[in-house]
């Protein structure tokens, strides 16, 4: 699974990177993985913005585990990404079928993002 944490429809490198891995999906696909984006946007946001850009991988509101109680962190805070602070960029990270985090990127800056390639390179090593 690609998991992609990143700050909302405010956010244009994000946007940006929301469509590459869109126009990717089917590569992805290729290597036996799916694409799950959370975002702090309300879902209806997060609908408009799937119909809009043709997305077909699902995009989550991050929040908090209404089971865990209200000290229970959200989504993100889980796998140490705030997504709402402003110096930073969004996270990527590659689990495994056991669950294991094979890959992880927090981005600091836009340059800093992999690229679709280095993904599917990371994938691969999985198969």
């Amino acid at each position: 699974m690609l998991l992609f944490f990143y700050q909302g429809k405010k956010c244009r490198f994000c946007l940006g990177w929301l469509d590459e891995l869109a126009q990717a999906y089917y590569r992805i696909r290729s290597k036996n993985a799916e694409i799950l984006s959370i975002s702090p946007d309300e879902r209806w946001m997060s609908q408009k913005l799937k119909n809009e850009k043709k997305i077909e991988f699902p995009i989550l509101k991050d929040e908090k585990d209404t089971e865990g109680g209200p000290q229970a962190p959200k989504v993100s805070e889980q796998y140490g990404v705030r997504i709402l602070k402003p110096d930073l960029y969004p996270a990527i990270f590659i689990i495994d079928g056991r669950g294991i985090i094979r890959f992880r990127r927090v981005c600091t800056h836009p340059t800093k993002k992999p690229t679709v390639d280095e993904l599917l390179c990371e994938l691969e090593k999985l198969s």
